[in-house]
């Protein structure tokens, strides 16, 4: 298993939620889905040949500032929405379990950290209709980030060198909107991870969005203690047809060999959806948490 943090070295645009037509508002981490877009995209235009995605396991990319890794907020948090120190997760989450309120502001505290070292800025732009020529205006947001901080990711393939080579190549061309104007330069530096052995582990957190196959959903290997759904939808640019609206499992789902009334297969797989020529990835990521109840 590979860490790989992203550096950027300009703004960066990462298509977010459009609210009221006339303004689209970032998001503050890179989904697994729209993350392995991007890896698969590259690869391709790297080796010209594609690479088996049923291998590939990968997490979503979220903020780090030096050496501290963030992850997502588990719901078991009452309703806190957000970004922890991954280091402080099996804490939290454990008091989380033990019923003890876990307080808005440690997550806040988190966030006033992340907040200074990523900053959305919002900018006037203007658009020409191209059938009456009239003038629109709308505002869209781009994200700055300290040299210090980035995105991170964790990643695994049998291919993963070439993987890495190509994401290298990406770092030239840029990530996200408007590369062409010279936004999204970033640079990677990667190193192994290990893990907390899962046979230690009674406690899991998902750090990708999952979308449940038909295996996933028999035997008692693992149980579903808290997770929330997200909508994705959007346009398939290649041939114009609209894709079909996913419902996943979000990030910071909660997984436990203790017995619940979801159950889940011990060995999860996920879905990649295979649509108009297009690989859709929704297959779970968890990490091994070593929580004290």
């Amino acid at each position: 298993m590979y860490l790989v943090k992203m550096h950027f070295h300009s703004p960066v645009v990462i298509g977010g939620e459009q609210i009221g037509g006339y303004h689209k508002k970032l998001m503050n981490y890179i989904p697994s889905d729209r993350l392995f877009a991007e890896i698969y995209t590259s690869y391709v235009e790297a080796w010209g040949e594609v690479f088996d995605a049923d291998k590939l396991v990968l997490s979503s990319a979220f903020p780090f500032i030096k050496d501290k890794l963030y992850i997502p907020v588990s719901r078991l948090t009452g309703g806190v929405k957000g970004f922890m120190q991954k280091e402080e997760a099996p804490r939290i989450i454990g008091e989380a379990l033990k019923g003890e309120n876990i307080g808005k502001n440690r997550v806040e505290k988190f966030h006033e950290d992340i907040n200074k070292h990523f900053v959305p800025v919002v900018r006037p732009r203007i658009k020409i209709e191209r059938m009456n020529n009239e003038p629109e205006l709308f505002f869209s947001e781009e994200l700055h980030i300290s040299e210090e901080s980035g995105f991170y990711f964790f990643i695994d393939h049998p291919e993963i060198e070439k993987i890495l080579t190509s994401l290298e190549y990406r770092a030239i061309s840029g990530w996200g909107g408007r590369r062409r104007s010279g936004y999204g330069k970033f640079s990677i530096e990667y190193e192994e991870y290990f893990f907390l052995d899962e046979e230690r582990s009674e406690y899991f957190i998902l750090l990708s969005r999952w979308i449940p196959s038909r295996d996933d959903l028999t035997g008692e290997g693992l149980f579903l203690l808290s997770y929330s759904l997200g909508l994705d939808s959007g346009w398939n640019i290649l041939d114009y047809k609209r894709k079909r609206r996913m419902i996943f499992v979000s990030e910071g789902a909660i997984f436990s060999k203790r017995r619940t009334e979801l159950a889940v297969a011990s060995n999860i797989q996920g879905t990649i959806i295979r649509e108009n020529n297009i690989l859709r990835y929704y297959k779970p990521f968890l990490l091994p948490l070593e929580v004290k109840v």
